[in-house]
């Protein structure tokens, strides 16, 4: 256990800089309380300071998950319309190709499912690139004219 006039003669010999104490004994280690040129840190500071750290980090993580939320229904609500377009065409792409190809081809019910079923499924994993970078990408505001242009959809 550090006294006080421990401290004292060490600070002497610093020539007065401050000698920095962190006492994480309980009960304290150190009598350092009130002598010059002793800048101490408890066990009780350093808990207090880790928990307000804690509470800080948490703080930031809900605000960076808030602003990301945020952004996205941004994003969302200003592209619904050029998603809902691209949608519809990819849509009606797939119905005018089954079409057409089932005016050639004789097939059962169960065969007309397996084909319709794949070429939805097509059209889906063609489509979610486009979607997903217009649904939640931080630039697709600012590029979506450059998309409407490149998935060719009328901006009307």
């Amino acid at each position: 256990i550090l006294s006080r006039g421990d401290l004292a003669a060490v600070v002497a010999r610093r020539g007065g800089r401050t000698l920095r104490v962190v006492d994480v004994g309980m009960p304290a280690n150190v009598d350092g309380a009130g002598v010059d040129g002793i800048d101490y840190e408890g066990i009780d500071r350093l808990a207090a300071d880790h928990r307000h750290r804690i509470a800080v980090d948490e703080a930031a993580s809900v605000v960076e998950i808030r602003s990301a939320e945020t952004h996205a229904r941004v994003v969302n609500s200003a592209l619904t319309p050029l998603i809902r377009r691209l949608r519809d065409k990819a849509d009606h792409a797939v119905e005018e190709e089954l079409a057409r190809a089932f005016r050639r081809l004789d097939l059962d019910a169960d065969e007309r499912a397996a084909v319709e079923q794949m070429a939805r499924t097509l059209a889906n994993r063609l489509m979610h690139d486009p979607l997903l970078y217009l649904s939640s990408h931080p630039q697709a505001i600012a590029t979506s004219d450059t998309a409407r242009n490149i998935l060719g959809i009328p901006e009307h």
